[in-house]
């Protein structure tokens, strides 16, 4: 892990001290338990544009997947400040390219953008798909 991801992980560990999660974790919790009376649901602020799948950020090399986890953690630590219920969390850029992917199709990058290469050109090409298995390269 390189210095500045360790350095960004205490900075949110500092602002987001073990008291704030769990009182996040309540408001959510409670707004399912039924048992007790509803006073509001739980407030969170926009956390950006990859969480809305409006950028989907490159993973060819291990150094573009670096930029992005310091990207993700310095926009937590971005918005540490605002007194919300958001509980920070590192999601997958996991589009619709992603079912292609599990099927065998190759990954195109174009203009930021994940695709996958065309790999089903006739109905019959559908029974000839591999089983997907997660320990191995499923392309085709």
């Amino acid at each position: 892990m390189n210095d500045r991801v360790k350095k960004l992980l205490n900075i949110i560990g500092d602002k987001y001290p073990r008291e704030r999660k769990l009182k996040s974790e309540r408001c959510y919790e409670d707004l399912w338990n039924f048992a007790k009376p509803f006073i509001g649901p739980p407030i969170t602020i926009h956390r950006g544009v990859i969480r809305d799948g409006l950028v989907h950020p490159a993973y060819h090399s291990l150094e573009e997947k670096e930029k992005t986890l310091e990207y993700m953690l310095q926009h937590i630590v971005n918005m540490a400040d605002l007194d919300d219920d958001y509980i920070p969390v590192l999601t997958l850029d996991t589009g619709a390219y992603i079912i292609g992917n599990a099927f065998g199709a190759r990954p195109l990058y174009r203009e930021d953008k994940y695709l996958i290469e065309p790999f089903i050109h006739r109905p019959e090409d559908i029974v000839k798909l591999p089983t997907f298995d997660p320990d191995r390269d499923n392309f085709l």
